[in-house]
């Protein structure tokens, strides 16, 4: 239990001790900011700062219980992710062009708000568990590489994971080029995923005999 615990307090203090001056110098508009009084330059620096810590903290916290409450979803994405990305990635952009013309044809529709707020929750429900596939893809690499003695845990590689991908957002256009690209393929690999577990349950009730998600995974394995 020391492990994770110590996962988590080292990802946020690396974080936030590289957020402050990456951050100092990409605050607004130059030249608007230059023109604030000292005070009010502080003070929108520290505020602009406090957000982007807590939303990013947040999203971890977020993807540290998902991935606490779901670990076999987590790692058979990951496992599908790794055998095939650019599926992943044709998947997420499909998909995300579904999310886009739903949210565009539903504004022509006055009475759609329910159906679209229900709509967007689990549009985002499916990305936050893509992310978490994701990035635990690119921690557990991590951790194989180092050799840590968390490797095998999964909140542990997810973590790690989204520590290095809220690290890249920092550089400039390629940092969310990568987040964007990040984001499509978690989309897409959730997609996969529930796909997955709806062939599964479909072949339960038709008196098959049940598939686990490792099992998919690994008949993926042999198939690509």
């Amino acid at each position: 239990m020391r492990t994770p615990l110590r996962i988590v307090s080292t990802s946020c203090s690396a974080y936030l001790l590289t957020a402050l001056p990456l951050w100092a110098a990409r605050t607004g508009d130059r030249n608007a900011f230059d023109q604030l009084p000292p005070g009010d330059k502080l003070a929108t620096a520290v505020l602009v700062l406090l957000v982007l810590v807590c939303v990013s903290i947040g999203l971890l916290a977020l993807m540290a219980l998902y991935s606490l409450l779901r670990p076999r979803t987590v790692r058979h994405g990951a496992d599908l992710l790794r055998v095939n990305p650019g599926r992943a990635l044709g998947t997420g952009a499909l998909a995300a062009l579904v999310v886009v013309g739903f949210l565009a044809l539903s504004g022509a529709v006055p009475q759609a708000g329910p159906v679209v707020v229900a709509f967007v929750v689990w549009a985002l429900y499916l990305l936050l568990s893509g992310l978490c596939m994701v990035t635990h893809e690119i921690g557990d690499r991590l951790q194989s590489s180092l050799q840590s003695r968390g490797a095998g845990s999964v909140v542990a590689a997810v973590l790690w994971g989204g520590l290095i991908l809220g690290l890249v957002g920092f550089v400039p256009f390629v940092g969310q080029l990568v987040q964007l690209v990040t984001g499509v393929l978690g989309l897409g690999v959730a997609v996969q995923v529930l796909m997955a577990d709806r062939r599964t349950r479909k072949a339960s009730s038709l008196g098959g005999t049940p598939v686990s998600q490792g099992d998919t995974a690994a008949e993926t394995t042999r198939s690509a």
